[in-house]
């Protein structure tokens, strides 16, 4: 059985020969010991090939932040002044540390235009073919878009977009309009030249304790462009999945009722989301992740990390719909020895029939 065969099976609540592995790289010492020579995309399914891993929704660069490509994407395709913004790398990761504004008037003088589609399939579709031809048969890529309140809250940062909440609603929709056609038109050409059967929004709107955002305003402002963005997907048959860190329980029924997602991602363990009882309450749910990327197996043990996967193998994999993987990413603090002792696990204990006692 394929990689194509095992995530099909899989994603449709049928048997296949074992779990499926999924994870997003993000360590540049497994591309530099595992990813030999050649393009981004060809060390990353060198990677996947070594270490096991079926799917995933990213192409890790070490050499360049993913931040860097947005704000370049945005400069070509939001018609943005291409000296005023700056990414600069800081604590293991990148910020956007200079735009042309930082209030109210300075950003109605640098409003994003909204993006073609024509122009976005030049950059877009020729990554996906060459994504295709080097991943075959035996490696996934779900293709997937950062939801439209990230994109805006990236644009204008975080503190000056929750002001603008209350004090310019009109400019939040402005906004939200831009990056909501941004994620269609994603949408759009993955359906038209896919490689996968399902489309990922990664929209981060919750923290540890319960979401950034009131369920309210979400309900009002966000739940339907997500249900645009999600259209071209559900009319191609294609799995929806959707992504954030944190605390979900509050809003997770109208997710899967009213948006219709699914399948989640990451289930992050140390904001409450447990596997099983989002299995229990939601039974159609297929279930991305979960292996906690900040606690065990970032500091725990092979053993400690072994322990965790046969738990959610026990809990989640004889009802199907699990793709097990880690709760964010393979991360920079992920030791390698933890990264083997992860996907070995899954494929060592989640053979069907699973029969961990």
């Amino acid at each position: 059985m394929n990689g194509h065969e095992r995530f099909l099976r899989t994603i449709n609540f049928q048997e296949p020969d074992r779990v499926i592995t999924y994870d997003l790289l993000g360590n540049s010492e497994l591309i530099e010991r595992y990813g030999g020579s050649g393009t981004a995309i060809e060390k990353n399914a060198q990677v996947m090939r070594t270490l096991g891993i079926d799917v995933t929704r990213g192409i890790y660069d070490p050499d360049r932040h993913w931040l860097e490509d947005k704000v370049d994407l945005w400069k070509r395709h939001y018609g943005l002044d291409p000296d005023g913004w700056k990414v600069t790398p800081q604590g293991g990761t990148s910020w956007i540390s200079q735009r042309p504004f930082n209030d109210l008037e300075g950003l109605k003088r640098n409003m994003p235009q909204m993006p073609k589609k024509k122009e976005m399939a030049e950059w877009y579709v020729p990554t996906l073919k060459e994504i295709k031809r080097v991943f075959g048969e035996d490696l996934v890529f779900i293709g997937a878009t950062e939801g439209p309140v990230t994109d805006a809250f990236d644009y204008t940062g975080t503190t000056l977009f929750c002001e603008l909440i209350y004090d310019a609603p009109d400019i939040v929709e402005q906004l939200l309009d831009v990056t909501t056609l941004w994620a269609r038109n994603l949408a759009e050409l993955y359906v038209e030249n896919a490689i996968g059967p399902a489309f990922f929004i990664c929209d981060d709107i919750a923290y540890k304790t319960g979401t950034i955002f009131s369920p309210k305003w979400l309900r009002e402002h966000v739940y339907d462009r997500w249900k645009y963005i999600y259209e071209p997907a559900k009319k191609a048959g294609f799995k929806c999945f959707y992504h954030s860190d944190g605390d979900l329980m509050g809003v997770l029924d109208e997710l899967v009722n009213y948006v219709e997602i699914d399948g989640l991602n990451p289930l992050e363990p140390l904001a409450g989301m447990d596997p099983k009882v989002i299995r229990d309450r939601y039974p159609d749910l297929i279930i991305l992740g979960n292996i906690d990327s900040s606690t065990v197996l970032a500091h725990g043990t092979p053993r400690e990390v072994e322990e965790s996967v046969k738990k959610l193998i026990q809990d989640i994999a004889p009802s199907g719909g699990l793709c097990a993987g880690s709760s964010t990413e393979i991360h920079e603090g992920i030791p390698v020895d933890n990264v083997h002792a992860l996907y070995e696990a899954i494929k060592r204990w989640g053979r069907y029939p699973i029969t961990i006692n």
